[in-house]
């Protein structure tokens, strides 16, 4: 009797089992097919984001010419970065590489060998494993100016921000490397910061092309501090250190000879405590000068008055000569054409 009745609970738990599962879907709780795993997202490889391609880059050039260059037969260029004097040397591919035939890519090749060292060539490259390929050359027109120090060529001017917290902001370049610097800010007469009136006066009469001499504080946001469009420095004979007066007080400022007619420059500043300050830099340039020196002085315009910026001796300066008399048949030294010492002729 007991066994009778184990046999009949053993077939009803088999009966209830088998109603469970055909109620369950299929892969549920472990029934039927098994549910695949769900990948784990952290190890699972993300897509790669696009190599971005390398800005240009203008070199000045040394040489271009036949070499090889990682095992490859081919054209190859030496130079230095215009920016920051930088050694490079770079390949140009040839027109099919597996065979390793000389043959360079004519496009870039007629551009590198048609110019001359010490020209200028915009380059865009491409760089695989330790070699780097030279994808398009450009020849670089060098814009009077842009290769000397602190200068930039402008390309325009903008408001930027926030309407009641604009800023006017100026984008200019350098050997085909742009920068965005904001005009510096000052105290107006309601004692609140606003961009410096005589500085965008400046900038907003600039013309695209137009090469400026830019002064520009570094940080988190380059500031533009003083500009002037650019232009070549003036020679002159430095005389003395002078004071004038200048907005009521008394200032510095240099006399130099410049074709014979004295110009006297006050050294550009600025105000501090309501008191304008002679830039200590300039101010220590022109007590080293020696009366007499050719120097090599550059100015800037400031409220409609001209003032000295910059001032260094020339590097050319005029031979010492040691002073002979000669005589004819041993009889009195030939005086013509001699001046008497001291004394000068204005031109």
């Amino acid at each position: 009797m007991a066994l009778h009745t184990l046999r009949s609970v053993l077939k009803t738990a088999a009966a209830l089992t088998l109603l469970v599962a055909a109620a369950l879907p299929v892969g549920a709780a472990g029934y039927g097919t098994k549910t695949p795993k769900t990948p784990n997202t952290p190890n699972t490889p993300q897509p790669s984001k696009p190599v971005e391609p390398e800005p240009p880059v203008v070199i000045r050039l040394i040489s271009a010419k036949r070499e090889r260059y990682q095992g490859y037969d081919v054209l190859l260029i030496h130079g230095v970065t215009a920016l920051d004097g930088k050694q490079m040397q770079m390949g140009v591919q040839n027109s099919d590489m597996k065979t390793n035939k000389y043959d360079p890519k004519a496009d870039v090749a007629g551009v590198v060998n048609a110019a001359k060292p010490g020209d200028y060539v915009e380059v865009e490259l491409e760089r695989k494993d330790q070699q780097v390929w030279v994808k398009k050359a450009t020849a670089y027109k060098v814009s009077p100016g842009e290769d000397q120090p602190g200068t930039y060529v402008f390309d325009e001017s903008y408001t930027k921000g926030d309407k009641g917290q604009q800023q006017l902001a100026v984008r200019m370049s350098k050997f085909a490397k742009f920068i965005e610097v904001f005009v510096a800010q000052k105290k107006n007469d309601a004692k609140q910061m606003a961009t410096d009136e005589s500085l965008a006066a400046k900038v907003n009469a600039y013309k695209k092309g137009d090469v400026i001499e830019a002064e520009v504080q570094g940080g988190s946001v380059p500031t533009l501090t003083a500009v002037d469009l650019y232009k070549a420095p003036e020679e002159a004979k430095f005389q003395k250190l002078v004071d004038i007066e200048v907005e009521g007080q008394k200032y510095p400022a240099v006399e130099l000879d410049q074709d014979g007619k004295t110009v006297s420059l006050p050294l550009t500043g600025k105000v501090v405590s309501k008191k304008l300050t002679p830039d200590p830099r300039l101010a220590s340039a022109a007590r080293g000068l020696r009366a007499g020196t050719v120097v090599l002085f550059k100015t800037t315009e400031d409220g409609g008055k001209t003032y000295l910026k910059e001032i260094h001796a020339s590097p050319k300066q005029p031979a010492k000569t040691t002073e002979t008399k000669t005589g004819s048949g041993g009889g009195k030294p030939d005086m013509k054409g001699e001046k008497p010492e001291g004394k000068t002729t204005a031109k």
